[in-house]
C-alpha cells in the first residue's frame, strides 16, 4: 500500500503584515512573522528574518499592496507576496497593476487550497 504524502510538510518562513488570517489556517511547522502595523521601521525588521512569503492585505486605510511591494523591491526582499482579497471584478487587472508598479515582484492572490498544499504554492 502507497502512503499519502502529507500536504504542508516543509517549514517556510512567513511574514503576516496586518493579515487576519485564521488560525486553522496557519500550518504550526511554518516559522511565523507578525507586523500589526506596516511602517518602513517595522519592514526594516522583518527583513532580519528573511521571510519566503509576505501575506497583506491587498489594500487598508493606511497602504496598499504595492507600498509593501516597493518596500520588498527597495530592501531586496526576495519573498512572494501574497495578497489577501475580496473578490474582484478583475483580479489579473490589479496584478499586473502592481506588477507595473513593482518590477520583477512575485505576486498573486493568497489561496487556502494552495496555501494548504506546498507544491501547489511553489508552482
Amino acid at each position: 500500500m502507497t502512503r499519502r504524502p502529507e500536504l504542508n510538510t516543509s517549514q517556510r518562513v512567513v511574514a503576516l503584515i496586518e493579515a487576519n488570517i485564521g488560525e486553522q489556517s496557519l500550518n504550526p511547522m511554518d516559522k511565523i512573522f507578525e507586523l500589526d502595523q506596516f511602517t518602513s521601521s517595522n519592514f526594516t525588521k522583518l527583513t532580519e528574518f528573511q521571510p519566503e512569503i509576505i501575506i497583506c492585505p491587498l489594500f487598508t486605510m493606511t497602504f496598499d499592496a504595492i507600498d509593501v511591494g516597493k518596500m520588498m523591491v527597495d530592501t531586496l526582499v526576495d519573498a512572494k507576496l501574497l495578497l489577501l482579497s475580496p473578490t474582484l471584478p478583475r483580479p489579473g487587472m490589479v496584478l499586473h497593476e502592481i506588477k507595473e508598479a513593482c518590477p520583477n515582484l512575485n505576486v498573486d492572490y493568497f489561496n487556502l487550497v494552495r496555501w494548504n498544499n506546498v507544491r501547489l504554492l511553489s508552482a
